[in-house]
């Protein structure tokens, strides 16, 4: 790693840090890669005896600001790509790795797909179960009092299935929905940050 990629990926992690924090940061370990390249080392040899970017980050972080999740850190890694390389290199990547990742995506969406299709399936059996079993109820009403009632029960227990099934439904589609609304919006922000330091 040459001091060129090794400032703009200890910039890439200092984005918790103000613009003037960020820019006397990077000034500072600047100065000490220079000061070591003219004492006779490489940029190489200069960057590779100091600490790694990712322990000057967790360093300087403060101690409120929470460790970045899995998801940040993947964003992270995609924009470090993007700024060396540019939008061609990773449509590049995309393009070249479609036999790797296409397989994995259809895995997941077909997962998902049979996921909601049990769920749908069985509020669709819940419903016509209770509707069934009311129907029972109403047809013994005039013969045994002790089916009706039983037949009454089934039918409250479908209805009650029924409902629990509905809200687990909408509950997992709010939340898929969310985490899709939140990376959207992950990735545009990002998108306009790059768009603006150009």
């Amino acid at each position: 790693m040459n001091k060129s990629e090794f400032l703009n990926d200890l910039k890439c992690k200092l984005n918790f840090l103000s613009e003037e924090e960020r820019v006397k940061t990077l000034n500072y370990y600047s100065e000490i890669i220079d000061d070591r390249i003219e004492s006779g080392m490489s940029e190489e040899e200069a960057t590779s005896q100091m600490e790694s970017t990712r322990t000057i980050a967790e360093k300087l972080m403060p101690e409120g600001i929470p460790q970045r999740t899995t998801v940040e850190k993947v964003f992270d890694f995609i924009d470090t790509l993007l700024t060396k390389h540019g939008y061609l290199f990773m449509l590049a990547i995309i393009v070249f790795s479609f036999p790797i990742w296409s397989p994995i995506a259809v895995g997941i969406l077909t997962f998902v797909g049979i996921v909601f299709l049990i769920l749908f399936g069985l509020i669709a059996l819940g419903g016509i179960g209770s509707v069934i079993a009311l129907g029972i109820a109403v047809s013994f009403i005039t013969q045994s009092l002790l089916s009706t009632f039983s037949a009454l029960g089934v039918s409250m227990i479908c209805v009650g299935f029924t409902m629990l099934i509905t809200i687990g439904t909408a509950k997992l589609i709010n939340k898929i929905s969310s985490f899709c609304k939140n990376t959207y919006q992950s990735i545009k922000e990002r998108s306009e940050k790059r768009r603006n330091s150009k």
